[in-house]
């Protein structure tokens, strides 16, 4: 966790949250000028894209949750890119591999960013998309200071910005990691976000842009075709999936995002009397821990996407189903190996951005996207400077008739959600 320790800075337009100090000032400009919510969420997110590489980019993958204050509606979001139209298991495990790399284009998805923000933009925002892609375009061509936690990042995932070259030019100095205060520009990426601008997400995934990146995915082992990224969708939906917690209303993204198992933590704490064992206790993260342990093991034993397999979303998130799994928690005692059905997998090694923005009509987002883990597949698509993510690599398995396993047009289980809360049904 990156705690910046920095004061909060007071806005009478709305409240915006995120990382980057750049994207925050982006997003409280856009609310100031009269921009909304979601105009702001665009902004900020596209900025991020440029100010948080280790993190998110246009090479990533965004989910959603989205209150429109007027209508009352609330809707989530997938923006995940789904496996080639040609890959399969039998074409890894043919080839000798037993799980898929982590590295390289082979490991990346589709990438869901900039077609997820121009949806936004078009069902819910107020201002034009360029405009809204005007501050990402100009951080990337004119610079920005290095943070700390960027510089970090940078540093500890140094060996990886050198497995490729291109990635290197932009990401290191000479091989070298680029310290706190330097200039960090990104000429090629700023072309990319002016292409876009100019022409539209379509540029990203049937103009230039896209022959650009297939070619680069292709060279480096990927099955993906121009068709398969011409057949990229941002899919929306009315009514997440929710539970009740202690009389507030917790709304996630659905599957595949893994949002029904934060709620299904929530369920299994909600008869423990958190407030009575203390802030902090040891008692009180003892249960926290094992409720976390109990729905991890049942998402890694059913989670997958639901245009393959069935995903038995309601029961997992219903309250007889978490009364049955928290008589599992011994409160003296850790479970080593908690199971849920058949399998669990572990999964790690993630990195991610979140954002969130609210403004004086109401309107609310909250958005997590990411490159899956720091520094995504760690290459770089050529001259379109997009850093592409690793979550083919890092979501699907090989396991014959696990919920999971990679198939063609597939989406990955998700490890990302984006959640809301209602107190009588205003965020």
């Amino acid at each position: 966790m990156h705690v910046s320790g920095r004061e909060p800075v007071y806005s009478t337009n709305g409240v915006v949250c995120s990382i980057s100090p750049q994207a925050v000032s982006v997003g409280l400009d856009i609310l100031s000028s009269g921009g909304n919510a979601f105009d702001a969420i665009v902004a900020m997110a596209a900025v991020e894209a440029v100010t948080t590489p280790v993190g998110c980019g246009l090479g990533g993958e965004p989910f959603g949750i989205f209150y429109h204050a007027e209508s009352g509606k609330t809707w989530g979001m997938t923006g995940s890119g789904r496996a080639p139209s040609l890959a399969d298991r039998e074409y890894f495990t043919n080839r000798g591999y037993d799980a898929l790399p982590l590295t390289g284009p082979i490991a990346a998805a589709i990438p869901g960013e900039i077609h997820a923000l121009e949806s936004i933009n078009h069902r819910l925002g107020t201002f034009s998309f360029d405009r809204l892609l005007e501050p990402a375009i100009r951080y990337s061509e004119e610079g920005f200071p290095v943070s700390r936690f960027n510089a970090g990042a940078f540093a500890a995932l140094l060996n990886k910005l050198n497995l490729f070259p291109d990635t290197a030019a932009i990401f290191t100095n000479g091989g070298d990691a680029i310290r706190e205060g330097q200039i960090l520009r990104q000429p090629h990426l700023a072309n990319t976000f002016k292409k876009i601008a100019q022409n539209g997400a379509g540029e990203f995934y049937e103009g230039d842009i896209a022959e650009k990146i297939v070619k680069h995915l292709n060279d480096g082992g990927s099955l993906y075709t121009r068709r398969d990224f011409s057949m990229h969708e941002t899919v929306w939906y009315e009514d997440p999936i929710s539970c009740d917690y202690r009389g507030r209303k917790v709304v996630e993204t659905s599957p595949p995002s893994q949002g029904l198992m934060v709620l299904e933590i929530l369920n299994i704490l909600e008869e423990f009397d958190l407030s009575a064992m203390g802030f902090y206790a040891a008692e009180t993260i003892h249960a926290m821990v094992e409720a976390k342990k109990l729905a991890f093991a049942d998402r890694n034993g059913y989670m997958g996407d639901p245009d393959f397999v069935s995903v038995p979303t309601m029961e997992l998130i219903s309250k007889p189903f978490a009364n049955l799994r928290r008589r599992s928690i011994d409160l003296s005692s850790a479970m080593t190996s908690p199971l849920a059905g058949t399998l669990g997998l572990p999964i790690s090694g993630d990195d991610t951005s979140y954002l969130c923005a609210v403004d004086n009509q109401g309107n609310a987002v909250s958005f997590i996207h990411s490159l899956s883990m720091g520094f995504g597949c760690g290459s770089v698509a050529g001259s379109t400077g997009v850093l592409l993510n690793n979550r083919i690599g890092r979501g699907f398995n090989l396991i014959e008739d696990h919920p999971n396993v990679i198939e063609p047009q597939k989406r990955t289980m998700h490890t990302l959600n984006a959640y809301m809360v209602f107190d009588n049904e205003i965020p």
